[in-house]
């Protein structure tokens, strides 16, 4: 899927960005970077990338996930419950993942990095937390990756690539020993290998025991053209409706690296409980696109404005190209809750965002 973001601008501002937070060259290499203490200029409907990829996420679900702005950056955190969560707005195939089970020579490597704490643990097939998934129908069963809290037992965390029948999927699954009411670092590095020898997970900082679980090295493909979710996931079959798979949490950090993290460099990460934080929040200028929601007489997109700023309604037929076309829709800024739905009426075939100008 084609990025539909002003490319020069985007990139220009998460180099900045990266420089501002102090990014090493380990940190440089994440493709994913979400903290809450900067969380963009409308934490309330979107919460930015910091890296150089600019991979938005738009706030979805009822109510919202809702940012907890406290004093100090290394408090601020999004409180997510089990019926919302954020979906990417960028370029989804930076997060394709192919391994060697695929074809010789695919394999990439990658690591998962969070940073959240457990509010409440959810119903059996909840507590989504990252993927990027493609229902393919059945309980449990999908294509892609899906890193959760296990579903058939408080505390223990499972990262699954699966190429469609999870019988074919890899596996890793640990056990730690403290997770509700506490902050928790959680990582997974995966060798692009797809094989279960590959996998690796990370506790606060230090390697985590897999716990023996009947999966097999990778069988097949796990490309997915969908956007990476947080919290409630794609629909796939039992395992993650929309509704109730979220993870019920206070999320702080949220990764993904496009190399395996050393140990070393985990333990780094973790800084003895005090992961270092963002302090510089963007002012992005790219499109600020945001959910529809359903109105009477019609559907229409209902964001927050900011004052001195000019919107712009625009559709796509495709949301796999960039040809954006504006719905003729322009309006000056009003400080507050506005709303813009399409002179021509609503459809539901077309994609709509609102440029900001």
């Amino acid at each position: 899927m084609k990025d539909n973001r002003i490319p020069s601008v985007a990139v220009t501002v998460a180099a900045a960005l990266l420089a501002a937070a102090g990014a090493t060259p380990a940190t440089a290499a994440r493709i994913l970077y979400l903290d809450a203490a900067a969380p963009g200029q409308a934490p309330e409907f979107y919460w930015a990338d910091l890296s150089a990829s600019a991979y938005d996420f738009i706030a979805t679900g009822s109510p919202l996930p809702a940012h907890v702005d406290n004093p100090g950056e290394a408090n601020d955190y999004f409180d997510m419950d089990r019926s919302n969560g954020f979906v990417g707005t960028g370029d989804e195939s930076i997060f394709d993942f192919e391994t060697e089970r695929a074809g010789a020579g695919l394999g990439t490597p990658f690591s998962i990095n969070l940073y959240f704490q457990i509010t409440d643990f959810g119903p059996d097939k909840a507590d989504q937390f990252v993927s990027k998934t493609d229902g393919v129908g059945g309980d449990g069963q999908f294509a892609g990756f899906m890193y959760k809290i296990n579903a058939d037992r408080d505390g223990r965390m499972d990262f699954m690539l699966q190429p469609g029948n999870n019988n074919d999927r890899t596996y890793h699954r640990t056990d730690n020993p403290a997770f509700n009411g506490t902050d928790v670092m959680m990582t997974v590095t995966h060798d692009g290998s797809g094989s279960s020898a590959g996998l690796k997970q990370y506790y606060n900082g230090s390697e985590a025991l897999n716990i023996p679980f009947s999966a097999n090295d990778l069988n097949g493909s796990i490309l997915t053209d969908e956007q990476v979710r947080i919290g409630i996931a794609d629909a796939v079959g039992g395992q993650a409706a929309l509704t109730e798979g979220g993870v019920e949490a206070n999320v702080y950090i949220i990764e993904i690296y496009d190399h395996i993290l050393t140990a070393q460099e985990v333990s780094d990460r973790w800084n003895n409980g005090s992961p270092a934080r963002a302090t510089t929040s963007p002012a992005r200028p790219a499109p600020f696109v945001i959910d529809s929601v359903a109105l009477s007489g019609g559907t229409g997109l209902e964001f927050s404005s900011l004052i001195g700023e000019t919107y712009v309604l625009q559709f796509n037929l495709d949301t796999n190209t960039s040809d954006w076309v504006a719905a003729g829709l322009t309006v000056e800024e009003t400080g507050g809750t506005m709303l813009m739905i399409d002179p021509a009426g609503y459809d539901s075939n077309k994609t709509y965002r609102v440029l900001r100008q």
